[in-house]
């Protein structure tokens, strides 16, 4: 058998011994090389992130266990560890999950599943999984439970499937949107990169990433920034400014083919749950048969995102490799701003991460907005424009996890204009959502109309 099939993500700070006396159980019921537990199956001067990464995404199971703290639990400065994308627990079970690998929540030490708003976004779906109570009071029996579960799960991994193996869409759990359905949960998941094998029984909606709008009509002229060249202008991200840019592969590509639909939507109703979440005042609504979205300015950047919180397929995480397919305009009189779709995106404390797709009126932009440069969003490729941004357009574009990076697509009105490959700390999971920017120095409102949005995995 291979190494490392269960993985015990744990706080130190919460339930390190608990989570010692799982390890010490596990390896006697599997054998010594089937239970990985950071410190001890981490050899002295190994990359303790890229052995963690590569764990979680070879394992069959996450026990996941959760004590008194490990919602509160903070870092040095004092601030909540599972509020930074960077901690070690958030990760290892975003990835589990995105990965569709079984994830058993254990609790220990009286501790109860945290709360909707306790979690980030990312984590939402563990919450919909069924937690063993580890108890002193039925401590046996407790242990023979879990035992019984992940012999189950160990053994249904081990059956061969094909890593892209055609799953029929069905109706999402509770209140589906109209013309909307959610890919059934599939046993191995998504592909994740350098994994072996198949893993367990998925219990939870696909995580990881995508969509973009952004809005054009040619002609076009190439305005695409390489690392050899001086830095490129201001852009208006969140009133950010370009960090970097890098080169990207020559080629475009053309539009993908359907696969499998995650969500259809023409706003004739509100069904899919579209949710305003914005740092300044905004407002979305629907009107004539599209959303319409109203923010105003902010003295640091103005940033809104509008999310489809009852689609299971794409929210509180998307698949890694997904397709959009989205129409919009600036309504005229509306203020100059950026607007587009986010992918990968992830509320951290008071700034969200994602790729941002987006449309401003000389250009449009693929950035990145990631712990690195948190509020300075990196400008990865833009290409210029000549249009008027009033009119209605329709943009097209990929955002999949393939070897050695993330690769980013965008076409408008069929024609292909942005390729990119980002293989610099790539962003490796969370949801989609419209998305609209405005400088700081903004003036006046800015109003953007949203139509027919199609998301569907490739």
């Amino acid at each position: 058998m291979r190494p490392g099939r269960i993985f015990i993500s744990y706080r130190r700070q919460d339930s390190s011994y608990p989570a010692g006396w799982l390890f010490d159980r596990l390896r006697e019921h599997f054998g010594p090389d089937q239970v990985f537990k950071d410190v001890d199956s981490i050899e002295l001067g190994d990359d303790v992130e890229a052995v963690i990464s590569a764990a979680v995404g070879s394992c069959d199971v996450l026990l996941a266990v959760i004590g008194p703290r490990w919602v509160s639990a903070t870092d040095g400065a004092g601030r909540r560890r599972l509020d930074s994308p960077d901690d070690y627990v958030r990760r290892e079970i975003a990835t589990a999950l995105a990965g569709g690998v079984r994830v058993i929540p254990v609790l220990v030490d009286g501790a109860v599943m945290p709360r909707t708003v306790d979690v980030p976004p990312v984590l939402l779906p563990l919450l919909r999984l069924n937690a063993l109570v580890l108890s002193p009071d039925r401590f046996g029996a407790d242990t023979a439970r879990l035992l019984r579960a992940l012999d189950r799960a160990v053994a249904e991994a081990a059956v061969p499937r094909t890593p892209h193996e055609a799953v029929a869409p069905v109706p999402p759990p509770g209140d589906p949107a109209p013309g909307t359905v959610a890919l059934a949960p599939e046993r191995g998941g998504l592909p994740v990169p350098g994994r072996r094998g198949v893993v367990g029984a998925a219990v939870t909606v696909p995580v990881l990433a995508l969509i973009v709008a952004a809005v054009a009509v040619h002609p076009w002229s190439s305005d695409t920034p390489d690392r050899a060249r001086s830095p490129a202008p201001a852009s208006t991200s969140l009133g950010g400014t370009v960090r970097s840019s890098a080169s990207s592969p020559s080629s475009t590509s053309a539009s993908p083919p359907a696969g499998p639909v995650l969500l259809s939507d023409d706003f004739s109703t509100d069904r899919s749950g579209w949710t305003v979440r914005s740092n300044t005042t905004a407002s979305g609504t629907l009107r004539n048969g599209r959303y319409h979205v109203m923010v105003t300015p902010n003295p640091v950047g103005t940033g809104v995102g509008v999310y489809p919180e009852r689609v299971s397929g794409v929210y509180p995480t998307a698949p890694d490799n997904l397709h959009f397919r989205v129409s919009g305009r600036r309504l005229p009189g509306s203020a100059d701003l950026e607007w587009g779709v986010s992918c990968r995106s992830e509320r951290a404390a008071d700034t969200t991460y994602g790729y941002l797709f987006t449309l401003t009126s000389g250009d449009v932009q693929i950035n990145k907005n990631s712990a690195r440069y948190p509020y300075d969003p990196e400008l990865l490729k833009s290409a210029r424009h000549s249009l008027d941004t009033t009119k209605v357009n329709t943009v097209e574009g990929e955002c999949a996890t393939v070897a050695g990076g993330v690769h980013l697509s965008l076409s408008v009105n069929d024609v292909p204009l942005v390729d990119y490959l980002d293989q610099d700390a790539p962003l490796t999971f969370g949801t989609v959502n419209l998305f609209i920017g405005m400088a700081p120095a903004a003036r006046g409102t800015g109003d953007v109309e949203f139509d027919d949005v199609r998301m569907w995995r490739g």
